[in-house]
C-alpha cells in the first residue's frame, strides 16, 4: 500500500519538476530532486536516492542555497549510513553541520548532531556520543522540538547504560517516555 503512495508521489513530483524546468526555476528543481531522493530512500532504492541528491546538491551549490545544501548533505549522510558506510556518513553529517552552523540553521544542526551521536554510539565512542546528544538536546529544547528532545534523552539513556550507570540511564529513559506519551509517539513510549 505505501509503495503505491510513493509511486503516486513520484508522478506528482515529476510533473512539478517538468514545470520548474520549463520555467527555469532552479530552486524548485533542487527541491524536487531532493524530495525524489527522499522517496527513493524510503522505497529502499539507495543508489537512485543518491543520484537525485547529487543532482539536487549540484544545483543548490550553484545557487549558493546554504540551507538546501546542508539538508541535502545530511540526506546523503543518511544514504551512506544505510549502505553501512558509517565513516562516509559521518563525513557528510559533518559537512552538513559546518554549513548549518555558518548560517545558524539550528534545526539542521541539531539533527546532524543527533545523527553523529548515533554513529558514535555504534562505533563505541560513548563519550563523544554523550557530548553530541547533549548539544542536540539543548538545541531541540531551544527550538521546541519535542520529538528530537525525546530521542536525544533516549540516546543519553543508552550512553549511560553503556557507562554502566543504570540509575542515570533510567532517569533519561523516563523523561524520554514522558515526552513520547505527551506527543503521541507510540513507538518511543513502548520503552
Amino acid at each position: 500500500q505505501w509503495q503505491d503512495k510513493y509511486d503516486e508521489a513520484l508522478k506528482y513530483i515529476q510533473n512539478a519538476l517538468d514545470i520548474y524546468e520549463g520555467i527555469n526555476d532552479k530552486e524548485g528543481i533542487t527541491k524536487c530532486h531532493n524530495t525524489v531522493g527522499g522517496i527513493y530512500w524510503r522505497k529502499g532504492n539507495l543508489d537512485e536516492a543518491m543520484e537525485e541528491y547529487n543532482k539536487a546538491f549540484s544545483v543548490a551549490e550553484a545557487l549558493n542555497k546554504k540551507t538546501l545544501m546542508s539538508d541535502i548533505l545530511g540526506n546523503m549522510g543518511l544514504i551512506y549510513w544505510n549502505q553501512g558506510d558509517s565513516e562516509k556518513a559521518l563525513e557528510y553529517y559533518e559537512k552538513s553541520n559546518v554549513i548549518a552552523r555558518e548560517i545558524e540553521f539550528k534545526s539542521g544542526e541539531s539533527i546532524n548532531l543527533f545523527n553523529m551521536a548515533i554513529l558514535n554510539m555504534e562505533g563505541g565512542e560513548f563519550e563523544e556520543a554523550q557530548e553530541l546528544y547533549q548539544k542536540s538536546l539543548e538545541m531541540a529544547r531551544e527550538l521546541g522540538d519535542r520529538g528530537l528532545e525525546g530521542v536525544c534523552l533516549e540516546g543519553l539513556g543508552n550512553v549511560y547504560r553503556n557507562f554502566g550507570n543504570s540509575d542515570v540511564a533510567l532517569e533519561y529513559y523516563k523523561q524520554a517516555v514522558k515526552i513520547a506519551e505527551e506527543i503521541g509517539e507510540k513507538r518511543s513510549a513502548a520503552y
